[in-house]
């Protein structure tokens, strides 16, 4: 994946049904799945647990795109995503009360990662930025962790208690 194809964030949705081709990326090699990551094509998943991701080239993501935090998807608490460099929401569904900016800076700790900080208003451009309980999704590695500080050195990178995906880009 190279920075024409970022990581977009889909919309985590508790319809009844599920829309599109989806295929599941797990921790394991023999796909049991316990907590993984869902690399989707449809911007429309059933998504209790999981987190989507739609990585493909072709995904088409809307300009109002959110992650729920809540089972019931009620977005009280949630992240917004900016589809430009410079941070600026397309929609004005995106400014919601204790939501989370994704911010982009090449000086960032992970070098040019998008760091999901889980603090009100969070705009991460600090060269050092270190935020508490956050996501982090880098460049040279996909990563979702929910623990603070979490580097991903490997393929194999396992974090306790939270979400982790690594490959290469």
């Amino acid at each position: 994946m190279n920075a024409e194809g970022l990581v977009r964030i889909a919309v985590l949705s508790t319809i009844n049904e599920q829309k599109g081709a989806c295929i599941m990326i797990c921790h394991t090699s023999n796909m049991i799945c316990h907590s993984c990551i869902m690399s989707c094509h449809s911007s429309i998943m059933i998504c209790h647990s999981s987190i989507m991701i739609c990585h493909s080239s072709n995904m088409i993501c809307h300009s109002s795109i959110m992650i729920c935090h809540t089972s019931n998807m009620i977005c009280h608490s949630c992240i917004m995503s900016c589809h430009s460099s410079n941070m600026i929401c397309h929609s004005s569904i995106m400014s919601c009360h204790s939501c989370i900016m994704i911010c982009h800076s090449s000086n960032m700790i992970c070098h040019s990662c998008i760091m999901i900080c889980h603090s009100s208003n969070v705009i991460c451009h600090s060269s050092n930025m270190i935020c508490h309980s956050c996501i982090m999704i880098c460049h040279i590695y996909i990563m979702i962790c929910h623990s603070s500080n979490m580097i991903c050195h490997n393929l194999n990178m396992i974090c306790h208690s939270s979400i982790t995906m690594c490959h290469n880009l």
